[in-house]
């Protein structure tokens, strides 16, 4: 945090500053178009998308000389969710002999929509497993009578890294962030040029000699992954980037030169002299920074790339921007200067920076259909204070406080400004009407519709647009045409207004019109989880008890709730058992709503009107698991009706006074007629009472081969009986 001494003051040079910052450019002319604030528009050009994003960054100037480049209400990741794993499609691949069938003599990834592949970070075709842990990509032969680890492969930092199989190839993708110091080849360097931020890398890896991988080629590209999906050969990769090279500079920034340039300078003494000071240096930045957009070119505006041909293929090296201009879009109503892209990359050709669109728009949330994928995005939402104070979007932690009524002006103060407390900004102050947030208005999600050719880059359909924010991938489902959308909303801050709706859309001459919605979901609660299944929805909201409404969507324009269920805590995931049964795995709480550990349910949905839960069965006395935020961690294996899934529990002995830890995976046979009954349980861990004994064991996936259950960690893979749960064989990363 910054602080400055307040002494007496000199304003020599500041004077000029503030004469200078008189040259402010006049507000714009308004937009002639009459557009459709949802609907996405294309560039006609590279001189259109940069008039577009040079107009906008200069509206949103704000005062401090700064301009927000992002916005939205925030949502979750959308790497969350899930559909069982004997439903779920195979990830490709045939290493020789019989082939094997997903859901029959393997699990395969636990996915949203069957058939459609969702990267995560174990895979297996029935003969190999191949694991990302540790830094590195390892892979397992489960041929044999005992599971081998062939090779491993040095990949460097993993974290919130995934991937997806297909034949004898791997794609991984992984998120990494560019600061001084970190190793990175001196090429990417070079093409970072010095600055630092936010880098995807895609990876394509051979795979056809399990004794030695190797890296076929690294896409790096300027911004966030966010989530991808696998078509056959063809993946659609979601990406997130905002404008990069522009040298913005502060009001602080102009200060600290002038106290460099002026050996005499002398702090000011007075509030009238500090607010001087302070609204010279703040002119100074927003006409410099008004310079810079001015200057700025396409490339700082979309994503660049750099390819690296590592095995030398013959394509060579390369690097530019991600696609063309006229690839690029943006919706009718300002939606911030992030954009989100959709790259193809078909397999069957190769790891290559082709095939991309982009949206002046930040989506964080994707799901998928056998045909289209939809995005969805948020209009801008105004917000002065929070954030580091970049052009990515929040606010600016460098407002000075003003010099305490009475006090010592030799106190040093905070300059950071915060919601509510003193040097904070009036909300909305000095914003063009578009930037400014209504505290009294509910949110506005917009979802946009795009058609996916086989082996061709995504094509745009639609818009449409939901009163509320969503959850994740699970608010969305599409069915015989036609997508169903769950949402929260509430007013401003207010979270005793919130109520949560679900809400129909059809594709209708270029935009998805809403059809049918249903609301009052929930008083005061949020959405914790939904699933879609056929025509009916399954909703639950929290925030002291666990309503599970069973939502009938037969009619899509005039969807009803048929009923509720009410019960403490929530389930975070809910899996279909049948046609009229659902899992549940989420956590147990109290009748106030205070959350304990994980805890396992079954209910009984088959009259829609009256759900129950028919069993339960808690684990610890606090605790998590991963599936409460990621579906693909849980494992669903039809044939002998076994759920397994990770826990992190913890429980405390009243009478004497001691404490149990336990990492690992439980397993349930899970059965309409005979309930939930615990099979056993495994562990990573050498030392129960000390579980970092042998780095982390906290295990992540399940999967099942044949008559072997195995599970990884960090810290190595367990194959253990299917049947017994007995251990088999262990391997270290």
């Amino acid at each position: 945090m910054r602080t400055h001494r307040l002494t007496s003051l000199s304003l020599l040079t500041l004077l000029g500053l503030s004469a200078a910052a008189c040259t402010i450019r006049p507000e714009p002319d308004p937009d002639p178009k009459d557009l459709v604030p949802r609907t996405l528009y294309a560039f006609e050009s590279c001189d259109d998308l940069l008039g577009y994003a040079k107009e906008n960054a200069k509206e949103a100037l704000d005062e401090y000389g700064y301009f927000y480049g992002g916005g939205g209400w925030g949502a979750e990741d959308d790497l969350d969710g899930g559909a069982t794993g004997a439903e779920s499609g195979g990830d490709g691949g045939d290493s020789g002999g019989e082939p094997q069938e997903p859901g029959i003599d393997y699990s395969g990834t636990n996915v949203q929509e069957l058939g459609i592949d969702e990267p995560d970070l174990v895979k297996t075709d029935g003969e190999r497993i191949v694991a990302l842990a540790e830094g590195k990509l390892h892979y397992v032969d489960t041929t044999g009578s005992e599971p081998m680890l062939r090779s491993s492969l040095e990949l460097g930092d993993l974290w919130g890294s995934e991937m997806f199989l297909y034949e004898d190839k791997a794609l991984i993708f992984q998120r990494l962030y560019y600061w001084e110091g970190q190793a990175l080849p001196a090429d990417v360097q070079a093409w970072m040029n010095g600055e630092y931020g936010a880098i995807t890398r895609i990876t394509e890896i051979d795979l056809s000699n399990p004794d030695a991988l190797k890296v076929v080629g690294n896409l790096y590209i300027r911004g966030d992954y966010v989530s991808a999906r696998l078509f056959d050969s063809t993946s659609r990769i979601v990406l997130q980037s905002f404008p990069t090279g522009l040298a913005f500079k502060s009001p602080w920034e102009f200060i600290e030169e002038l106290i460099t340039d002026n050996p005499d300078f002398k702090w000011p003494e007075t509030q009238a002299e500090w607010d001087a000071l302070y609204a010279a240096a703040q002119a100074q930045s927003k006409l410099h920074n008004s310079g810079v957009i001015d200057e700025s070119t396409v490339e700082n505006w979309l994503p660049q790339y750099f390819f690296q041909d590592v095995a030398g293929g013959g394509v060579g090296d390369s690097s530019g921007l991600l696609y063309d201009c006229v690839d690029a879009m943006h919706p009718g109503t300002y939606s911030g200067l992030g954009v989100t892209s959709v790259l193809s990359v078909d397999l069957e050709k190769g790891l290559s920076p082709e095939g991309g669109i982009g949206v002046f728009a930040e989506g964080s949330i994707v799901y998928a259909s056998a045909q289209n994928l939809y995005v969805a995005t948020q209009p801008w939402f105004g917000q002065l204070w929070g954030g580091d104070g970049g052009i990515d979007g929040g606010g600016i932690d460098v407002e000075p406080e003003p010099i305490p009524d009475g006090g010592d002006p030799n106190t040093s103060v905070s300059t950071s400004a915060s919601p509510g407390g003193a040097g904070a900004p009036a909300p909305d102050a000095d914003l063009p009407a578009k930037f400014r947030a209504d505290e009294e208005a509910g949110a506005l999600s917009f979802v946009h519709k795009f058609e996916l050719p086989a082996g061709e880059k995504a094509v745009y359909r639609a818009s449409g647009e939901v009163r509320g924010r969503m959850l994740n991938q699970w608010a969305m489902s599409e069915h015989l045409g036609d997508l169903r959308v769950a949402t929260t909303d509430q007013s401003g801050w207010d979270t005793s207004t919130s109520e949560s709706f679900v809400s129909v859309l059809r594709e209708e001459a270029g935009e998805l019109v809403q059809i049918g919605q249903v609301g009052g979901l929930g008083a005061g609660e949020e959405i914790k989880s939904v699933r879609y299944i056929r025509d009916v929805a399954y909703v639950v909201t929290f925030r002291q008890t666990d309503p599970l409404y069973t939502v009938d969507l037969k009619d899509p324009s005039n969807p009803k709730v048929a009923g509720e269920l009410k019960i403490n805590g929530y389930s975070a995931y809910l899996h279909p058992l049948s046609d009229t049964h659902l899992i549940g795995v989420g956590y147990d709480g109290t009748d106030e709503g205070q959350l304990l550990g994980v805890q396992i349910s079954l209910f009984d949905v088959s009259d829609l009107a009256n759900p129950i839960r028919t069993h339960q069965h808690a684990l610890g006395d606090f605790g998590s698991t991963e599936v409460a935020f990621d579906h693909k961690a849980f494992l669903y294996w039809d044939p002998t009706d076994l759920a397994v899934f990770p826990v992190q529990a913890y429980s405390w002995n009243e009478e004497d006074f001691t404490e149990s830890y336990f990492f690992g995976a439980v397993a349930y046979t899970v059965d309409a007629g005979a309930g939930i009954e615990l099979v056993g349980q495994i562990t990573h861990m050498v030392d129960p009472q000390d579980p970092w004994q042998n780095g982390d064991p906290a295990l992540r996936r399940s999967l099942v081969i044949g008559s072997r259950l195995y599970t990884v960690s960090d810290s190595g893979l367990k194959a253990s009986d299917l049947g017994t749960l007995a251990d088999v064989k262990w391997l270290d990363w």
